[in-house]
């Protein structure tokens, strides 16, 4: 019994290492700087919020349907930082690790702790999340819950689940 217990505090130990340092290495490569969507994010935003067409400036080309809101509902919530475009910078960093957490959350919970790590501390997953702040695995998650959903309910309604989860991902970035 006791080394049962020791095996499942070293797997929550290590857990929540992985966790705890995935943030860590997203919100430093936020640090280093950005690229050129996080000034598009900005930018979009204030068209966005003042009655703008966000198609006119030629840096958004999605669909307003998930992004576009999801930054804005970000923009609304109060930060530490003063500057606008580096408090919306640091708080779409956060958003997207807590996505990419969740996913990691998922791999380790259908496959093994291995897996899931492999997704979430991945340079790549790290380096779009925390420097070039790309949205895509909003989609991957939602698409993801989608294929789940079908797997467990192989009916017509996790079929129809499934396909609207899909089209929605496929409107919030591939548009």
């Amino acid at each position: 019994m006791n080394n049962y217990n020791t095996s499942i505090n070293k797997t929550i130990i290590a857990f929540l290492f992985i966790g705890i340092l995935g943030l860590a290495l997203r919100l430093t490569f936020a640090d280093f700087g950005f690229m050129y969507d996080a000034t598009g994010h900005r930018m979009n935003l204030d068209v966005f919020i003042h009655n703008g067409n966000i198609y006119d400036s030629g840096r958004y080309n999605y669909s307003p349907i998930g992004w576009l809101n999801i930054t804005y509902l970000l923009d609304k919530i109060p930060f530490y930082l003063s500057n606008d475009f580096e408090s919306l910078r640091i708080k779409i960093t956060i958003f997207l690790s807590i996505i990419d957490f969740i996913i990691f959350v998922i791999l380790r919970r259908l496959y093994s702790l291995k897996i899931g790590s492999l997704f979430y501390l991945n340079p790549i997953s790290i380096y779009i999340s925390g420097f070039h702040q790309q949205f895509g695995n909003v989609a991957i998650l939602i698409c993801f819950i989608g294929i789940l959903i079908y797997e467990k309910y192989k009916n017509k309604t996790g079929f129809y689940l499934c396909s609207i989860l899909i089209g929605l991902s496929l409107c919030i970035k591939h548009l």
